[in-house]
C-alpha cells in the first residue's frame, strides 16, 4: 500500500512539473512559426504533460493487498498511448498470480480453518484413546454439552490472532483519509460468519465420534475440497467459458496503429468530418497534416473502445457465473464479499480503466479541436485543458452473502438435527 502511494504521488509530481513547464513556456511564446509547430501540436502537448491516471486505494485495500497487487494502481493519461500497451489481463504473470502477498484475506480464508482443524481434530478420540472419556461422561450431565464448550474454547482460541489484528487494523485504518468504518465492520462480519461456518463443519464431523486419525482425513479433506478443488474446477470452467481477451486481439488491435496511418486523406476527413460535420465546409483551409492525425486518433481509439467493450462485456457474464457459483463455493464467495468491501475487485478496476480511455479520448479531442480551429493554443485554452480526476470507487456490486449465509449453514443444520435425535 505505501509503495503504490509512493509510486503515485511520484508520478503525480512529475506530471505537475511537465504541466508547469507547459505553462511557463506558452507565457513566454512569441508564436512563430517553428513555436506553433513545436509548442501547439497536439501530440507535442500530450507527450510534454506526461498526463497520468491514478487509481486513489482505498484503506480497506490494505487488509486485501494480495488481491489489488495483481492489478496496476496507475495508468497512463496520454492518448497516443494505449491501454493495451501496459500491463492487462491478458498479460498478467503468473507467478505474481501464484506468489501475491499473504494479507489478512489468505490468512482468515486458509490459514484459521488450519489452526482450527489441527486443534480440534482429536478432541474426542484423544480422550477416548487415553481412557479417560468414560469419567468425563459420568461427571457431566450431558455428554455433548462438554463437547460443545471444549469445542467453543478451541474455537475462540485459534481466533485470538484475529482478534490482534482486527483490533491493530482498526486502529491503524482509521486514521487514512476515505476510512469507513460501516465497510470496515462489514468485512470483519463476513470473516466472523465464515469461521462460524467452520464451527459447524468442525462440529458436525465431532459428533460422528471418529477415530482422531479420520476425523483429521475428514476434516483436511472437506478444507482442501472447499478452498481448493471447488474453486480450482470452478475458475478452470470460467477461464475455458469466458476468455478474458486473446493475444491475437491484442496484436491485431496494435496492428491498426500503423494501419489507420496508412488511410487516404480522403477516408480520414470522412472520419473527422463524421463526427465534425461543421467543419466540412471549412476543410480546403484545414491543415491536411492535423486532419490526418486526428482522424487517425479517432479512428484507433474507437478500435480500442470497441475491443476494451467486449473484454469488459466478457468479464460481466464471468462476473455473473461466478456468483451463480458461490451457491457451492463458500471460500470465493468470501474473497468475494472481501475484494468487493475493500475495493479491490476486477470491477473496480474495470471502472477506473473505462474513465481513463473516456479521459484519453475527451483530452485529444479538445487539444485537436483547437488546434484545428482555433488561431493559437494560448494559457487560456491550456488551463481549461481536461485533467484527470481520481476518486474512490463506489461499491455498487451486491455482497453474495445469502448463498455463503446458507452454504455455511448446512452443517449446523444437520449438527441440529443429529443432537436432537441423540437427546
Amino acid at each position: 500500500y505505501r509503495f503504490n502511494a509512493v509510486a503515485s504521488d511520484s508520478a503525480l509530481a512529475k506530471q505537475s512539473r511537465g504541466l508547469l513547464l507547459i505553462a511557463q513556456t506558452l507565457d513566454t511564446l512569441s508564436f512563430s512559426g517553428i513555436e506553433r509547430n513545436s509548442m501547439e501540436d497536439p501530440f507535442f502537448i500530450d507527450w510534454r504533460s506526461q498526463a497520468i491516471a491514478v487509481k486513489k486505494q482505498h484503506p480497506l485495500s490494505i487488509l486485501s493487498i494480495g488481491q489489488s497487487d495483481i492489478y496496476l494502481p496507475s495508468r497512463s493519461a496520454r492518448f497516443t498511448v494505449p491501454v493495451f500497451n501496459n500491463n492487462f489481463a491478458e498479460f498478467k504473470n503468473p507467478e505474481q498470480l501464484l506468489t501475491g502477498a499473504i494479507d489478512s484475506s489468505f490468512f482468515i480464508i486458509f490459514l484459521i480453518p488450519l489452526l482450527f482443524i489441527a486443534l480440534s481434530y482429536n478432541l474426542y478420540a484423544a480422550d477416548l484413546e487415553a481412557g479417560i472419556y468414560p469419567l468425563i461422561r459420568m461427571q457431566a450431565p450431558n455428554e455433548n454439552s462438554v463437547l460443545i464448550y471444549r469445542l467453543l474454547f478451541r474455537w475462540l482460541f485459534s481466533l485470538s490472532p484475529v482478534l490482534l489484528l482486527f483490533l491493530y487494523s482498526g486502529i491503524m485504518l482509521n486514521r487514512k483519509e476515505g476510512f469507513s468504518l460501516a465497510g470496515f465492520l462489514q468485512w470483519w462480519s463476513i470473516a466472523l460468519l465464515y469461521w462460524t461456518g467452520w464451527l459447524a463443519i468442525v462440529y458436525f464431523v465431532l459428533q460422528r465420534r471418529l477415530s482422531s486419525l479420520i476425523t483429521a482425513i475428514s476434516l483436511s479433506g472437506t478444507w482442501v475440497v472447499l478452498l481448493i478443488i471447488i474453486p480450482g474446477l470452478v475458475n478452470t470452467w470460467l477461464d475455458y467459458r469466458y476468455p478474458v481477451s486473446s493475444k491475437s486481439e491484442i496484436a491485431s488491435f496494435r496492428d491498426e496503429d500503423f494501419k489507420g496511418w496508412q488511410l487516404p486523406l480522403s477516408e480520414q476527413k470522412k472520419i473527422v468530418f463524421g463526427q465534425y460535420p461543421a467543419w466540412a465546409k471549412d476543410s480546403a483551409r484545414l491543415d491536411t497534416n492535423q486532419l490526418r492525425s486526428f482522424g487517425w486518433e479517432l479512428g484507433l481509439i474507437a478500435k480500442e473502445r470497441e475491443l476494451y467493450q467486449r473484454i469488459s462485456d466478457s468479464s460481466l457474464a464471468r462476473s455473473k457465473a461466478e456468483n451463480r457459483s458461490f451457491w457451492f463455493n463458500p471460500g470465493g464467495a468470501v474473497m468475494r464479499c472481501f475484494s468487493l468491501l475493500s475495493h479491490t475487485s476486477w470491477s473496480y478496476q474495470q471502472k477506473f480503466d473505462t474513465e481513463v480511455i473516456q479521459y484519453r479520448e475527451e483530452k485529444m479531442r479538445y487539444l485537436f479541436a483547437n488546434a484545428i480551429t482555433e488561431p493559437h493554443f494560448t494559457p487560456a485554452h491550456f488551463k481549461a485543458m481536461p485533467r484527470f480526476q481520481s476518486s474512490y470507487p463506489a461499491k455498487t456490486d451486491s455482497l453474495p452473502v445469502l448463498p455463503l449465509a446458507l452454504m455455511l449453514l448446512i452443517p449446523g443444520v444437520l449438527s441440529l438435527v443429529n443432537k436432537v435425535k441423540n437427546d
